[in-house]
């Protein structure tokens, strides 16, 4: 190569920064979880992003098996509208931060205790992967037991309130599946005592 020690190649292209993403992973996590309000998301990658052509198509896909809690992935990916080519594909980090109002216990509740309207009060603190599990209503609270002692200042969670069997071990049930117009049922017998959300 003959001529200047510095060459540099330039493309035309729509420039984007990270923070582009943000919106549309905001959105993403607001219809596909029960996060509606308080939520509040930071891209964390910092490099400039080149698309060699204008007018793409995005799509934005999370990682498989993250629950929506502190620093998640996502992939962007950008296409061609004509075409459909994939002309870009790389990982974006983002950054939740959750608040919501929740239960929190005024005073020790011994287990099997009924849990009445005065044994908690309601304060907004951020939502942690230790916490995901808070009650957010008073239905969800009021006439329930504790599953175990819960000391003063304890956020109530469904993991903290007794366990209301759905199934018990033995017992006859039916198994409903459905896919498109098509659903079949069995009669099935209970493995193991089972609440809402078991597997």
């Amino acid at each position: 190569l003959k001529g200047a020690s510095i060459v540099t190649v330039v493309r035309n292209g729509t420039r984007l920064p990270p923070s582009f993403f943000q919106k549309q992973i905001y959105n993403y996590i607001v219809s596909h979880s029960k996060w509606k309000t308080g939520l509040q998301v930071t891209v964390v990658s910092k490099k400039e992003i080149v698309v060699p052509r204008t007018g793409v198509r995005w799509r934005l896909t999370p990682a498989n098996g993250q629950d929506f809690f502190g620093n998640i992935l996502f992939k962007a990916e950008a296409f061609t509208p004509a075409t459909n080519e994939r002309i870009y594909s790389n990982w974006i980090v983002a950054r939740l931060k959750i608040t919501h109002k929740v239960a929190v216990t005024n005073r020790t509740i011994q287990k099997n205790e009924r849990i009445g309207p005065s044994d908690f009060r309601w304060e907004t603190r951020e939502i942690t992967a230790f916490i995901k599990d808070a009650l957010f209503t008073e239905r969800e609270i009021i006439g329930e037991k504790a599953g175990r002692m819960i000391r003063p200042n304890t956020i109530l969670t469904a993991s903290t309130l007794e366990k209301k069997f759905m199934v018990k071990r033995g017992a006859a049930a039916t198994l409903v599946a459905n896919f498109k117009t098509i659903k079949a049922t069995s009669s099935v017998k209970v493995m193991a005592n089972g609440v809402l959300g078991d597997t």
